[in-house]
């Protein structure tokens, strides 16, 4: 006999009702809820439309979220924009600056109130764990709606506390399973509400251990294929991860004729996104930054281009162009009041 949705549901909110005083979060308790009972999750701009439309919206609390890439390719300044995005907000950003590249001057100029910035410098993971907790807490008990974003720069400089008593002497094979501990009890903090935490991380190389066939080293290599510090624990607790890539300099000057020497002056680069995990957004959306030196990011470029690729925008007419919102409506505007449309409808980003 088919029972009644009515009922199921009744069952169902008695039973939640009944664990929910059996088991109320008390150190390590459980939380126990309806799958209605979610609130629609907020997010925080990464600073970079493009990027938030291929992210689902940004950086979304209560998930972790992985910037890797080799060095030099825009993790740390994606980071600071955040922070800068998280301060507009209302926001506490909180910088674990493991490889303390910080300095006041260029972290000022990317908009950011160096004041409202809360920065840490640990030695080790567990001490690092330990810090974070206890300041996202202290913040929450004195901030109670106060969004908090906890940026880790980066998981690859840390070190344990075996390394720091051991020295070069000993092999350390404790990092990894110290970080996958670390990421454990860090998750914990998105429980205290508005809170995210976004961590970047190195690539590293995949050394063979033997033989291999032709092309073997090949396809270990491209987007979404590389291999981070830290062992497998930060890719699987991640839900969003995005690899950053070098594409190309841009620059300015007089362009080099025959065999005279190239001049120009290199002003920023071109940085490829790939989306390569993604539990908000479809996966694999890609994308291209412009980072301006002394500038930072531009907030505006490849929107356009992405949003044509996912198939959000397509041309309506002479001079007149389509976007698909979410849920189904559609806006119909002129070239150049593209941003000007996209400022009055912010949710753009999200998706269909």
């Amino acid at each position: 006999m088919a029972v009644k949705k009515e009922s199921l549901t009744s069952v169902v909110k008695s039973v939640v009702a009944q664990m929910q005083k059996k088991y109320l979060r008390q150190g390590g308790a459980a939380l126990v809820m309806q799958g209605s009972d979610q609130q629609e999750e907020g997010r925080i701009s990464t600073g970079c439309l493009a990027l938030d439309v291929i992210c689902g919206g940004g950086v979304y609390y209560g998930r972790p979220f992985e910037l890797f890439g080799e060095h030099s390719t825009g993790k740390s300044l994606v980071l600071y924009h955040i922070a800068r995005e998280a301060q507009r907000a209302g926001g506490i950003p909180i910088m674990v600056d493991v490889e303390r590249s910080y300095e006041r001057g260029y972290v000022g100029q990317r908009g950011i109130d160096t004041a409202a910035l809360h920065r840490m410098v640990p030695r080790t993971v567990e001490g690092m764990t330990k810090m974070v907790m206890e300041t996202v807490g202290s913040y929450r008990e004195r901030l109670p709606e106060a969004p908090i974003v906890v940026l880790i720069d980066s998981l690859a400089a840390m070190t344990t506390k075996q390394r720091m008593e051991d020295g070069l002497d000993k092999v350390d094979m404790t990092k990894a399973k110290l970080i996958w501990g670390a990421i454990e009890v860090l998750v914990g903090a998105l429980d205290m509400g508005k809170v995210a935490i976004v961590w970047s991380n190195q690539t590293r190389d995949r050394i063979s251990t033997g033989w291999e066939p032709p092309g073997a080293l090949a396809a270990r290599k491209g987007p979404g294929k590389a291999a981070t510090a830290g062992g497998k624990g930060p890719a699987f607790w991640a839900h969003m991860r995005v690899e950053l890539t070098r594409l190309q300099p841009i620059k300015e000057g007089p362009k080099p004729v025959g065999s005279e020497p190239d001049r120009r002056v290199v002003v920023g680069e071109f940085v490829g996104c790939f989306c390569e995990k993604s539990k908000v957004a479809p996966p694999f959306g890609r994308c291209v930054l412009l980072h301006r030196f002394g500038k930072g990011l531009d907030r505006w470029h490849g929107l356009w281009d992405c949003l044509i690729r996912t198939g959000r925008l397509a041309e309506a007419g002479p001079g007149l162009w389509l976007l698909r919102m979410r849920g189904g409506d559609e806006v119909e505007f002129r070239f150049n009041d593209f941003r000007e449309m996209i400022e009055a409808h912010p949710d753009v980003v999200l998706g269909v």
